[in-house]
């Protein structure tokens, strides 16, 4: 029943363009395809500069940028900025949401300022083994931010119950909050 609420949803948005029955462009696949080809043509420097914490925060799998109270880091985020253009406006501090030790969910830097007149993306991992040669900063782990948008629209089409199209029937990490089908749950549903 989920997916047919889902789907009525997104049909109905992209059927009535001048109204705005989903929101949060999170869900919304051409939304985050924007991201995404503004990340993939983004220059190296500038993607080193905004990403490097981000990429140590994803290798870190003891906590040590939180406190002692972590039993274990779950994801990882930042927030990338574009404007209506498609041009890089810049990036949020990176969040951590982890486990304490009385398995309470916590988040770093919850309080994320968002620039004005900008459209908002998250990119979202887990903590990853990454070893020196698995991905070199900041090349690689460019793709792999890349990786993950696509993922994440992947994961909208499966919530609607229809099949990705070609482009992004790929496997990687993608939507965070899953059913217990494998299914992808928005937030508020």
């Amino acid at each position: 029943m989920q997916q047919v609420r889902v789907r009525a949803e997104y049909a109905a948005h992209a059927h009535f363009e001048d109204e705005e029955i989903i929101e949060d462009p999170a869900w919304l696949p051409g939304e985050i395809e924007r991201a995404m080809e503004v990340i993939r043509t983004l220059p190296t420097e500038t993607f080193a500069e905004h990403f490097r914490e981000y990429y140590d925060a994803v290798r870190d799998h003891t906590g040590e940028r939180i406190d002692d109270d972590v039993q274990s880091v779950d994801r990882v985020r930042k927030l990338i900025h574009i404007s209506d253009e498609n041009e890089f406006i810049g990036s949020s501090a990176t969040t951590i949401q982890y486990t304490d030790k009385s398995g309470e969910t916590q988040v770093t830097n919850q309080d994320v300022d968002e620039p004005a007149h900008a459209d908002s993306h998250v990119v979202t991992l887990p903590p990853l083994t990454i070893e020196r040669d698995d991905f070199e900063f900041p090349e690689s782990f460019q793709a792999l931010v890349v990786s993950n948008l696509m993922c994440q629209i992947r994961d909208i089409y499966l919530n609607m119950g229809e099949e990705p199209p070609t482009e992004y029937q790929v496997e990687g990490i993608g939507k965070t909050t899953t059913l217990h089908d494998g299914l992808v749950s928005r937030p508020d549903g």
